[in-house]
């Protein structure tokens, strides 16, 4: 089941900077302190990471910038 994870402020500042792929989100990957990195997934207005992963925002270490997937 999918569940939204606001980020922590010091990221989305970062994102606020970055330019959005469309009206209100951004490609991003995901960055975890234990050194996963979750790719191409969309934060909605910089703020906010819907995901299905058992995640909590003070396991993020960091956000980049990525491009739109690839259609299969």
């Amino acid at each position: 089941m999918k569940r939204t994870i606001e980020l922590p402020e010091h990221l989305v500042e970062l994102l606020m900077q970055l330019p959005e792929d469309g009206m209100g989100y951004q490609y991003v990957d995901v960055v975890l302190k234990d050194g996963r990195v979750i790719k191409a997934q969309v934060v909605l207005n910089a703020t906010q990471w819907n995901t299905e992963l058992e995640v909590e925002a003070a396991m993020i270490a960091s956000v980049r910038k990525t491009s739109r997937p690839k259609a299969a």
